[in-house]
């Protein structure tokens, strides 16, 4: 399992993000890690929409912290970062 633990900061500056999901995305799998994230922006939220396209949905959420889960769903974005796979908290 490659894990990607998602930065506490989830916004246009994460480009060590950038990296690791071009290396997840290139395996055919995304398992992400976001307890961590503390704040989040539409651009980083835009950056995790990319990268489950990227996988078609194929996506295991781990954990995602009350700040990311805001994020999401306050731009209604549950369905395209794969909320689905982590079930309901």
């Amino acid at each position: 399992m490659n894990l990607t633990t998602l930065p506490e900061t989830l916004d246009i500056t994460a480009e060590d993000l950038l990296v690791q999901l071009r290396d997840a995305v290139g395996a055919g799998r995304l398992v992400l890690d976001g307890q961590a994230v503390q704040r989040v922006d539409a651009a980083g939220l835009q950056l995790l929409c990319a990268a489950v396209t990227a996988v078609t949905g194929n996506v295991v959420w781990m954990g995602a912290s009350p700040a990311l889960r805001d994020g999401v769903r306050t731009l209604g974005l549950e369905a395209a970062v794969g909320f689905a796979s982590m079930g309901t908290p």
